[in-house]
């Protein structure tokens, strides 16, 4: 454990777990609002230490090490904005009595064939799935499933070991559950149906049962690789409504009834499916858009619910404004000769308002195959004289992103 002396000790403890990048953000918001911040992480030289007071070296999945620590440091409460975490801040915050998610409601969320159980059972919307264990006869057990089919490790996040299987033969089913084998713990894969239609996403956050927020964004994908989000959705107040009950639904019929939320909706002719939840703020910069387009800062609201304080969702009365996202990464792996600085990047394109970059020339870097290999990501504004596609264009072409192959 380190402390950094340049920061002011508050009455308040905050254990943050994770300290990437992409959590500085979240951890400066923490500090700028008084409180003694506590970053826990695997890795001692992650940046995201530099911003707090104290850091605790440790795997944020390690519940007993993570509770042990915060027991000795007497915290006030605990916040993470990683997938990988959430089991873990949920259960240190019932051990300690303080505000946090029912962790039994966490472990349901994050797990896909939990997640799709609860709401078959629940006679929510859903597509037709079936759970394959480690052993089992494939072809008897999606003899219900018709083509294509989406393959995916219960328990994986960033899009780990997904792929589509167009043709349900078994040699087809056995390469896409081995590849999804790779990504999972458990070895228990989900295989569903595909669904066709508008995939939108968003954060939202859930108050005594009620949702009391939520923000959808038009979501950007390649393949099943999110590279961005925009706003506004540009959906009708009808379908809004219909997106926001079937979470607010899926919500309680899960047991998670107070804390942030991110979601993927896919929105079809005839209904809403809620594909995916999880019970913290949503990565590539889903908060920042938002508080740049409605005023409501997520982060913020998100950590003072997490040190037991009344949340507020105030959204701007000047209207919403037009931004989005870009998850950037490379094709190739091998060293990284070439990417814009922030100043480079800014004095090239004067909408962009964050970047966030992982990688520096000279590091070596993996294809962009899912959102645990990108190399970052940019925000910026839509002026009505710009369209989003316009704007990634413009962003992509200043990063000027190069690779030596190896």
């Amino acid at each position: 454990m380190s402390f950094c002396a340049k920061h002011k000790t508050a009455s308040l403890k905050l254990m943050f777990l994770g300290a990437s990048a992409f959590s500085i953000p979240a951890i400066q918001c923490a500090a700028q609002l008084g409180h003694h911040v506590i970053t826990v992480d695997y890795l001692p030289l992650n940046p995201g230490h530099r911003f707090s007071h104290q850091f605790v070296h440790c795997d944020v999945t390690d519940f007993q090490s993570v509770l042990d620590r915060a027991i000795e440091l007497g915290i006030h409460g605990i916040v993470t904005f990683s997938e990988v975490a959430v089991v873990t801040a949920a259960l240190v915050a019932a051990e300690f009595g303080l505000a946090g998610a029912n962790p039994a409601a966490v472990k349901k969320m994050i797990n896909k064939a939990e997640f799709r159980s609860v709401q078959e059972k629940a006679g929510l919307n859903h597509p037709m799935f079936q759970v394959v264990p480690r052993e089992g006869d494939l072809p008897s057990l999606v003899k219900n499933l018709h083509e294509p089919v989406i393959c995916k490790p219960a328990d994986s996040s960033s899009s780990r070991g997904v792929s589509l299987v167009k043709d349900l033969n078994e040699k087809n089913l056995c390469n896409a559950v081995a590849f999804a084998r790779q990504f999972s713990k458990s070895g228990m894969i989900c295989l569903e149906h595909y669904l066709q239609g508008t995939e939108v996403g968003g954060d939202g956050f859930m108050q005594n049962g009620a949702l009391v927020f939520a923000q959808i964004t038009t979501k950007h994908k390649k393949n099943f690789v999110p590279t961005g989000h925009s706003l506004p959705a540009g959906l009708s107040k009808a379908c809004q409504d219909l997106v926001t009950q079937e979470i607010t639904e899926t919500c309680r019929a899960l047991g998670y009834l107070d804390g942030p939320l991110n979601f993927d909706v896919m929105i079809m002719t005839d209904r809403v499916v809620i594909l995916e939840m999880s019970p913290r703020l949503g990565g590539n910069g889903i908060p920042l858009l938002i508080k740049r387009a409605t005023g409501v800062d997520m982060v913020r609201e998100t950590i003072r619910f997490s040190l037991g304080h009344q949340t507020e969702f105030c959204r701007s009365t000047h209207g919403e404004k037009s931004c989005g996202s870009l998850v950037f990464g490379c094709q190739q792996a091998g060293e990284l000769s070439s990417i814009a600085s922030e100043q480079q990047l800014v004095a090239d394109v004067p909408e962009v308002f964050s970047y966030q970059s992982l990688a520096q020339v000279g590091d070596h870097v993996e294809p962009f195959i899912h959102t645990g290999t990108s190399l970052g990501y940019v925000a910026f504004d839509c002026p009505q004289s710009c369209r989003y596609p316009e704007m990634v264009k413009r962003v992509r072409r200043s990063l000027g992103i190069r690779v030596n192959s190896q």
